[in-house]
C-alpha cells in the first residue's frame, strides 16, 4: 500500500482512535492500528477486544492494500510534523518488511505485524436510534453520577432505556443519581418499555469517555443489541463516519424510580444562584481539607446547609474544630430547615445542571432533588449525610 496525506488531517484521525489503544498490551497486535487503503479512502482501525473504533479519511492513494503499524508511534509522527507538512506511508504485503514513513526531510521505518493477526471488530446489528446533534451528549452527561466500584459493576455506566414516549439515560452510584430524559428518537419505538424489568442497556464508563471525546455534539446512529452497542458518528464533510463499538455491561440496572422523590413530598424549595453556591461550597471546604480523620486518614467532606428567611448558610466543621461558614441570598419557600451533604456531590451536581440558577428541594433525612431553573426534564438526586 502507498498513500500521502496532510499531517494535520492524519493527526486528527489518529487522535480519534488512539484512546482505544492499550499502553501495554499482553497481545502485541493490539498496540497496532490497521490501515486499509481503497482508492483515496484510508480506514484506520484500533481494537482492544472490549472496544473498537474505525475512522475514514480522504488521502492521495497510490496503491491499495493493508498493513498494521504501532498506533502510538504513528500518532507521535503526526503530532510532531511541521505545520503544512505532508506524510507519505508505504508498506509491502510482506509482513516481514517495515513500513516506510516520510515527512518533509524526516524518514521513519515502522515495524509491522501480520494483518491476519489483527482482531477486526465485528459489525453490530440491532435496534437503530437516529440521534440528532447534541442528543448523544445529553445521554452521556448522566455519567457524572455513574459508579466506579467493582463490587456493583452494574452501576458502572449509563442505563439507556425507554420510558413511555421518552428515551432516558440514568446513572447512579448509590449516593447521587442523574436522570436525563429526551424525546424518543427515530427507531426508539422498537425499544422495550420496561426499565424495571430489564428492558434497557448499560453503556460502560469507558465507552462514555471515548464517545464524549469523539463527537458528543454530532449526529449519531446508535445501534443496540443485548451484548454490544455501536455508534456511527457523522464527523462532517472533511472526514468519513466514525464507527465505535463496545460491549455493554452485563447486568440488570436496579429499579431507580422510587429513589426520585416527587416535588410535593418536600417541605420547601430553594432557587439558588449556581455560581454563588459553588463558590461558597469550595470556600467552606477549606475547613474540611485542612485536617484528616484520625481513624481513616481521609478528609471530612460533609457540610451543613441551613435554609431560613431567603438565606442559605453553608457550614463546615473540621475534625479538630476548624470551622467555616458563609451565607448567600436565595429564594426559599418553607420553614427553617437544616440538612447535611457531601460538598463534592453538591458541587458536581451543580456543575452538571449547567444553569445560572439551581432549583433545590432539600430533605433532612431522605434524598434531595435538584433541577435547572428552566425545566427541561433533567433530575438529579443526592443522598444526605450526617454532620
Amino acid at each position: 500500500m502507498r498513500f500521502s496525506v496532510e499531517a494535520a488531517a492524519l493527526k486528527r484521525a489518529v487522535a480519534l482512535v488512539s484512546p482505544v489503544l492499550p499502553r501495554r498490551a499482553t497481545v502485541p497486535i493490539l498496540e497496532n492500528v490497521l490501515l486499509t487503503l481503497s482508492g483515496d479512502c484510508l480506514r484506520i482501525t484500533a481494537n482492544d477486544l472490549d472496544q473498537g473504533v474505525t475512522v475514514e479519511m480522504t488521502v492521495a492513494g497510490e496503491e491499495n492494500g493493508q498493513t498494521t503499524v504501532n498506533g502510538a508511534r504513528l500518532k507521535s509522527i503526526a503530532d510532531t510534523a511541521p505545520a503544512g507538512a505532508q506524510i507519505s506511508l508505504s508498506a509491502a504485503e510482506d509482513a516481514s518488511k517495515a513500513a516506510a514513513v516520510a515527512c518533509g526531510r524526516s524518514r521513519f521505518r515502522l515495524a509491522v505485524l501480520p494483518v491476519t493477526e489483527f482482531p477486526v471488530p465485528k459489525p453490530v446489528s440491532g435496534i437503530v436510534l437516529e440521534l440528532q446533534p447534541g442528543e448523544l451528549g445529553r445521554i452521556l452527561s448522566a455519567s457524572v453520577c455513574s459508579s466506579h466500584e467493582d463490587a456493583r459493576y452494574y452501576l458502572n455506566g449509563v442505563f439507556l432505556h425507554r420510558k413511555q414516549k421518552e428515551l432516558c439515560a440514568t446513572a447512579t452510584d448509590g449516593h447521587k443519581l442523574a436522570h436525563i430524559p429526551m424525546s424518543l428518537p427515530e427507531g426508539g419505538e422498537q425499544l422495550e418499555d420496561n426499565p424495571d424489568g430489564g428492558g434497557g442497556y448499560i453503556i460502560p464508563n469507558a465507552a462514555l469517555r471515548q464517545l464524549s471525546a469523539m463527537g458528543a455534539d454530532k449526529a449519531c446512529s446508535l445501534i443496540l443489541t443485548e451484548t454490544a452497542v455501536e455508534a456511527r458518528i457523522d464527523l462532517g464533510k472533511d472526514q468519513g463516519p466514525l464507527i465505535y463499538r463496545t460491549r455493554l455491561v452485563d447486568g440488570q440496572f436496579p429499579s431507580y424510580s422510587r429513589v426520585i422523590p416527587p416535588r410535593e413530598n418536600f417541605e420547601g424549595a430553594a432557587l439558588v444562584n449556581t455560581g454563588h453556591f459553588r463558590a461558597a461550597l469550595k470556600r467552606c471546604s477549606v475547613a474540611l481539607s485542612a485536617v484528616e480523620h484520625a481513624s481513616s486518614g481521609r478528609p471530612k467532606e460533609a457540610v451543613a446547609l441551613h435554609f431560613e428567611n431567603n438565606v442559605l448558610r453553608v457550614e463546615a466543621t473540621g475534625a479538630l474544630g476548624e470551622a467555616a461558614s458563609e451565607e448567600i441570598d436565595i429564594e426559599w419557600s418553607g420553614a427553617s430547615l437544616r440538612s447535611g451533604f457531601n460538598w463534592r456531590y453538591l458541587d458536581l451536581i451543580s456543575e452538571a445542571v449547567d444553569s445560572e440558577n439551581l432549583r433545590f428541594w432539600p430533605s433532612v433525612e431522605g434524598p434531595s432533588r435538584f433541577e435547572p431553573e428552566v425545566e427541561d426534564g433533567r433530575i438529579y438526586v443526592v443522598m444526605p449525610m450526617r454532620t
